[in-house]
C-alpha cells in the first residue's frame, strides 16, 4: 500500500515540476507571468480538454505524497532510527509532508470551486499576517526564515555533492546514468536557490512587519525578472525545475518505500 502511494505520489511530482517548467518557459516567451506558480499550472490545467480530472488527479497524488512522507516521519517505514540523526531527517519528513499536504489541499480545493462555481480562498499573504498580528510573529516569521534557508542550504549541499544517487538503489537499471546525475544536480541546486529566495521573502516580512513581502512561486519568478539578466535566470530557473521533475521520475522508478 505504502509503495503504491509513494510511487503515485513522486509520479505527480515529477509531472507538476515539469509542468511549473515548461509553463513558466512559455510565460517568459510570451510575457504573460499567471501560469508561473502552481495555481497557475492548476488555473491553466483547468481550462484544458479533461482538465478538471487531470487536477482530480494531480491533487489525489499529491495527497498520496503527503501521506507516505507522514508514514516516514511516525512510522519510520525508512529506519532512520530515533537518534539525533534520525530524528531530524523524520522530522524533515514531517515537514515535507505538511508542506505537500497543503498544495494537494489547494489543489483538491480549486477543483471542487470549480465543480460547484463558488468561490473564497486564503492566500500565502493573509497566514503570514495572521501570524505577525501575534505578539511573537515576527520573531516566528525570522525562524520560519532561517529554516527555509536551512533547508536551501542542504537542497544545494545534495546537488553538488550529488548525494541524491543515494536515494536510487537499483541504479543499475537507469536507462541514462548521466540524466540522472544532471537532472539531479540541477534540479537540487534550483530548488536550493527556491528555498533562499522564500526565505529572503519571509525574512524580508518579518524584518518589515509587511505580510504582502511574502510570495510564492509566481514571485519568485517575478523576482528573478526584476533583476540584472533576470529573462536569462527566469528561464535557468524553468529548466531547473524540469530537470527536478525528471528526477522525482527516476525516484519513483528506481527507489522504495525501504
Amino acid at each position: 500500500m505504502l509503495e503504491k502511494l509513494r510511487e503515485s505520489g513522486l509520479y505527480t511530482k515529477a509531472v507538476l515540476y515539469i509542468l511549473i517548467g515548461i509553463l513558466a518557459l512559455m510565460a517568459v516567451f510570451s510575457g504573460d507571468g499567471k501560469m508561473t506558480s502552481k495555481t497557475g499550472v492548476i488555473d491553466y490545467l483547468q481550462n484544458q480538454p479533461f482538465g478538471q480530472v487531470i487536477v482530480l488527479v494531480i491533487g489525489l497524488g499529491l495527497a498520496f505524497y503527503s501521506i507516505w512522507r507522514m508514514s516516514s516521519a511516525f512510522l519510520d517505514t525508512k529506519n532512520e532510527g530515533n537518534d539525533k540523526e534520525g530524528a531530524v531527517k523524520r522530522t524533515g519528513y514531517f515537514v515535507n509532508g505538511l508542506i505537500y499536504g497543503a498544495i494537494a489541499f489547494t489543489v483538491l480545493r480549486s477543483f471542487f470551486m470549480s465543480v460547484g462555481s463558488s468561490g473564497g480562498g486564503g492566500s500565502k499573504q493573509s497566514l503570514a499576517q495572521r501570524v505577525l498580528e501575534l505578539s511573537y510573529g515576527q520573531t516566528l516569521m525570522f525562524i520560519v526564515a532561517l529554516i527555509l534557508f536551512g533547508v536551501g542550504v542542504y537542497q544545494f549541499y545534495k546537488g553538488i555533492t550529488q548525494k541524491f544517487l543515494e536515494e536510487i538503489e537499483q541504479s543499475g537499471s537507469v536507462e541514462s546514468k548521466e540524466l540522472l546525475k544532471k537532472s539531479g544536480t540541477i534540479g537540487f541546486i534550483s530548488r536550493g536557490i527556491c528555498f533562499f529566495i522564500f526565505a529572503y521573502f519571509v525574512g524580508l516580512a518579518a524584518w518589515q512587519d509587511n505580510s504582502d513581502a511574502v510570495r510564492g512561486l509566481g514571485g519568485l519568478f517575478e523576482f528573478l525578472q526584476s533583476l540584472t539578466m533576470g529573462t536569462v535566470l527566469t528561464v535557468l530557473m524553468s529548466l531547473g525545475l524540469v530537470a527536478y521533475g525528471i528526477f522525482q521520475y527516476f525516484l519513483a522508478r528506481y527507489s522504495s518505500v525501504y
